[in-house]
């Protein structure tokens, strides 16, 4: 049995070292292609060359100086790598494309790519850009028309293929390509990762009462809680991770960085990932400690009962100026104005970049009053203390407009903030007022008048 055995393995490795020489061969008999990648994605750019060793026989060196100058667009820099089968040089542009109001110019010329090489050398072309942009020639034909095939990706670019010869690719001429924004379908696509947030916030809120209720009928120990709430943080963290996965599968990522710019893109495209991403460790992190604490003192409720607000008031400063700025972003991608036209690529891209860094500025700026109108807060009301106050500020020069309240008792953190830029306003946590005898209540309230003596509040925006 066993030499029967031996004997097929034996036969097998024969057959198999045999099958591996015959595809060797063959795959040295064909001259492998001549690889292309023409990448549009985003606010960098750039042309990929993966030269076989076979197809030329001058230096990479000389290659590289050969293609840089044999592109009539701008070159801003190139690079150099090797492997065993490739030669591979990227040729960085500053100027492959052209915005024409939502819409984008791509300017191809098959004969200046290729002018290096011979004509009937084999070539595999592929144009990288956004999924969600649906590119045209001139006469209005797409781009399986004229010879490209569509290529599957999971990632935010779509993948366009040509295969053929290089005197067949250099046949077409000079491509000029117009790439129209489908606007539905952006305004679709954010509304469904919108939706995410808030289905990713809503489940974080349910796994939280089921965890609660597990505590309480397994009669779980304060030690054990953290380790306990563990599985049920898992549906919320596969949520964020889906919302991640969304915004670069789908093509948004690299829609936004297109027409808002590096800074907004990125804001756009991650900003409620983040939110509903912070979101679930706030409250995770506060429902344990609540837990804890009700456990501790005897009384673990039926439901959380804890106001929202408390959880809420820890994401307001995080939430506003994202949210701020993700909405001027929408309000300035549907104006019909290209804020960025001009001849020079780096002029456009400083000037998005200005624009994001001066909405980035605005939403700060703002931050603070839409502080005061969204955090859940009450007029501090005790007369002891806040007579106390008033003569501790006005011995320093300093006059609060308003003296609030936030409610912590729940999570038991003990804080306090200024803000405002004119009028000032001080933010007492109640966990704060009630635990810390008189003169370390003092200290917190002259740690906050020094940040307004030392301008804190305008060096860090509010």
């Amino acid at each position: 049995m066993i030499k029967k055995t031996s004997s097929i393995l034996i036969i097998f490795v024969i057959i198999f070292s045999f099958l591996q020489l015959v595809s060797s061969a063959m795959a040295k008999s064909d001259t492998p292609p001549l690889l292309i990648e023409i990448h549009v994605t985003g606010d960098t750019n750039f042309i990929v060359y993966k030269v076989p060793r076979q197809m030329y026989d001058g230096s990479a060196n000389a290659l590289e100086k050969e293609l840089v100058s044999s592109q009539k667009l701008h070159v801003d820099r190139s690079r150099v790598e090797y492997s065993a089968s490739f030669t591979t040089i990227t040729l960085f542009m500053k100027d492959l494309y052209e915005k024409e109001g939502k819409n984008l110019i791509l300017h191809v010329s098959p004969k200046d790519i290729t002018s290096p090489f011979h004509a009937k050398q084999p070539v595999q072309v592929t144009l990288f850009t956004n999924k969600m942009i649906d590119w045209r020639t001139e006469e209005g034909k797409n781009l399986n028309e004229i010879g490209f095939r569509p290529v599957f990706s999971l990632l935010s670019e779509r993948k366009d293929e040509f295969i053929g010869d290089i005197n067949s690719f250099r046949n077409m001429g000079i491509l000029t390509l117009k790439g129209n924004i489908n606007e539905n379908e952006v305004v679709l696509k954010t509304l469904i990762y919108i939706l995410l947030t808030i289905i990713s916030m809503v489940v974080t809120t349910w796994m939280g009462t089921l965890l609660r209720k597990h505590v309480r009928t397994n009669h779980v120990i304060p030690a054990n809680v953290r380790s306990v709430s563990q599985k049920y943080q898992i549906p919320a963290l596969l949520l964020v991770a889906l919302q991640l996965g969304y915004v670069i599968m789908t093509g948004l990522f690299l829609g936004y960085e297109i027409f808002l710019g590096g800074i907004g893109g990125v804001l756009l495209a991650f900003g409620p990932f983040v939110i509903s991403a912070f979101f679930m460790i706030v409250y995770f992190i506060y429902l344990q400690q609540r837990i804890i604490k009700e456990i501790e003192n005897g009384e673990l409720a039926k439901e959380d009962n804890t106001p929202v607000s408390e959880i809420w008031s820890m994401l307001v400063p995080l939430v506003v100026p994202i949210v701020i700025t993700i909405l001027v972003n929408i309000v300035i991608y549907f104006i019909p104005v290209n804020i960025a036209k001009f001849d020079s690529m780096v002029t456009n891209i400083i000037t998005s970049y200005m624009v994001q860094i001066c909405i980035i500025t605005v939403a700060y700026i703002s931050a603070p009053y839409i502080y005061n109108l969204l955090l859940p807060k009450r007029k501090l009301k005790e007369r002891e203390l806040l007579d106390r106050i008033n003569l501790l500020s006005a011995k320093h020069g300093i006059h609060f407009n308003n003296i609030y309240v936030q409610s912590s008792k729940n999570i038991r953190i003990a804080n306090a903030m200024v803000s405002g830029y004119i009028h000032k306003n001080l933010y007492l946590y109640d966990y704060l007022v009630e635990n810390l005898k008189n003169q370390e209540l003092e200290a917190v309230i002259l740690h906050e008048i020094a940040h307004i003596k030392r301008k804190h509040l305008v060096k860090l925006l509010g």
